[in-house]
């Protein structure tokens, strides 16, 4: 039996000029781009391809331009490879290309729906709350660091455990900055 599993990245994974061979040289990915360019209020095509630099890091635009590139790696691996994952998964905003990609979710629906999450995000970042990413210490030991910090009465928690050694911390900023 072959199965096949395709797992979606999340944030992070962005840089100016992504995804410029195959938006380039597949129709189908120039149709993809063309969509998203008439679904949203901006051009993603010019954040992801053009020279604008300093938005391709903002997560408002980020998120939007992952997605869409996302779907047209997809949708090439498809049609050129016969490519027919069992399984699909994605981490974080990965999970969205996978539920487009599951055919779960059209994909002008999840473009609007990062489109605002990031939005949001961009919005809340710097307010009274924080996250920060923690390498290099293991889970255990963290968990009891946070509830030291809990008992003292700062406001830290384990938001996200993305595997070993690795894992995000959320809170008051104050709180966050002062643990990290």
């Amino acid at each position: 039996m072959n199965k096949q599993v395709f797992v979606f990245s999340g944030q992070g994974s962005q840089y100016q000029g992504m995804g410029k061979n195959l938006f380039e040289t597949s129709d189908e990915a120039k149709k993809l781009l063309n969509l998203a360019d008439k679904s949203l209020d901006y051009k993603i095509s010019d954040i992801i391809l053009g020279d604008q630099k300093q938005l391709i890091i903002q997560t408002e635009y980020t998120q939007p331009a992952l997605l869409t590139l996302a779907v047209a790696q997809y949708n090439y691996l498809k049609s050129e490879y016969n490519f027919r994952p069992t399984i699909m998964a994605g981490h974080s905003l990965g999970e969205y290309a996978a539920l487009v990609c599951s055919g779960s979710l059209e994909f002008t629906t999840a473009l609007k729906l990062v489109s605002a999450r990031g939005k949001l995000m961009s919005v809340s970042a710097g307010k009274a709350g924080a996250m920060a990413a923690v390498r290099g210490i293991e889970t255990a030991r963290l968990k009891r660091l946070v509830a030291d910090q809990i008992s003292e009465g700062k406001m830290v928690t384990i938001s996200n455990a993305n595997g070993k050694g690795n894992n995000v911390i959320s809170g008051l900023k104050e709180d966050i900055e002062s643990f990290a």
